[in-house]
């Protein structure tokens, strides 16, 4: 009976290696790229966020659109931090084309947001950008560059910056690499609300988040299941340096705890039965090398359990390779290894985390 704990770790290993394939069908494929001029807004939903400004502020004065149309559009889903106030008060020393809207009252919510920069935008591109984030100054000059015929939706990597809790920077970085190998395999799985570039005419023909505004996050996984189910093949990635969004991380791990009781609940509500897929065995997978470690332990088989932690953690260890953001160092050697000794257990907190607690994020319920 305990040989059926081993099944979602064959099947970890082997939707593992169907990543590596498919990274590997990226790297050799060829792509055409587009000449033309870069018309994007860059719309940027927020709701009480006047403590995490700088780092966006600061990117977007530095971002260079000398070769661009560029517009910036901030959309207040009724901040009462007095962010509001605060970036009205900064946008008057802003030298780029910007609007600052607020969200009608009979509206609420990221989706509803983003929506509402979306109407508002003339632009062929929308790039959404959530207020902890930012990118380099010279982002939309290599976005032009690597435009690609026949494309409508771009996943862009992610990548945490700054001081946070160790565990939700490796997992981010394993996170992007998911992203953009599973492209390679034509089964798109992953999306980062911080990181989405797509055609205004799509996003409006799909109409994405009509049946779901009931949930206040999960707008990534939600349009990209509508791309997906409309026409997958439009959708490309990058994995370059140049085109990553950096992202704040967690402060704590209660913090990372929250976000990841969040990430699950918009999970169970998207219809991608793939992405569900590919997650539920990544959760069991972690989770039974628990009691698995038990059984071999207490049976002393050494050498078999020593093969299958070696074995999991070479894939995970070379999956995360792909990341071209992730350098190896002694520092982040060490923070794999403990990422990957703790996190069976991170997960089992999740999803105590997940049953027996209610979640809110900025102020409304999840």
């Amino acid at each position: 009976m305990i040989f059926i704990l081993y099944i979602p770790f064959f099947v970890y290993l082997i939707i593992w290696g169907a990543l590596l394939l498919g990274y590997l069908k990226l790297s050799k494929r060829k792509t055409i790229t587009l000449d033309e001029d870069l018309s994007i807004t860059i719309v940027i939903p927020f709701r009480n966020e006047l403590l995490r400004w700088n780092n966006l502020l600061k990117a977007l004065k530095n971002l260079d659109d000398t070769n661009s149309d560029l517009m910036i559009i901030f959309i207040n889903d009724h901040s009462d931090d007095g962010s509001f106030e605060f970036l009205k008060k900064w946008i008057s020393s802003f030298n780029k084309k910007n609007m600052l809207l607020d969200l009608p009252e009979n509206m609420h919510g990221k989706k509803m947001a983003i929506e509402y920069g979306v109407n508002h935008a003339k632009t062929r591109w929308i790039f959404t950008l959530d207020a902890d984030s930012h990118i380099a100054p010279n982002f939309l000059n290599d976005f032009e560059s690597n435009l690609q015929k026949g494309k409508q939706m771009y996943l862009l990597p992610v990548s945490e910056f700054g001081r946070g809790f160790f565990l939700s920077s490796i997992e981010a970085s394993i996170l992007a690499s998911i992203t953009y190998s599973c492209l390679g395999c034509n089964k798109p799985l992953l999306a980062n609300g911080a990181g989405i570039i797509y055609d205004r005419n799509l996003f409006l023909e799909l109409d994405p988040y009509k049946s779901n505004y009931n949930l206040p996050s999960g707008d990534d996984l939600f349009l990209l299941e509508k791309v997906v189910a409309h026409n997958r093949s439009l959708i490309a990635g990058f994995n370059q340096k140049e085109l990553t969004v950096y992202t704040t991380p967690p402060s704590s791990y209660k913090e990372m705890i929250f976000r990841a009781v969040r990430w699950a609940t918009k999970m169970k509500s998207v219809n991608n039965k793939a992405s569900f897929f590919v997650g539920g065995i990544v959760v069991l997978c972690n989770l039974t090398l628990i009691p698995i470690c038990c059984y071999h332990l207490l049976n002393s088989n050494l050498i078999s359990l020593l093969f299958i932690l070696f074995s999991k953690f070479f894939f995970d260890v070379l999956l995360l390779s792909l990341n071209k953001n992730f350098s190896f160092s002694f520092n982040s050697v060490v923070k794999v290894t403990l990422t990957y000794l703790f996190y069976p257990f991170h997960l089992l907190i999740v999803l105590a985390c997940s049953i027996f607690r209610t979640t809110n994020w900025k102020g409304r319920s999840i």
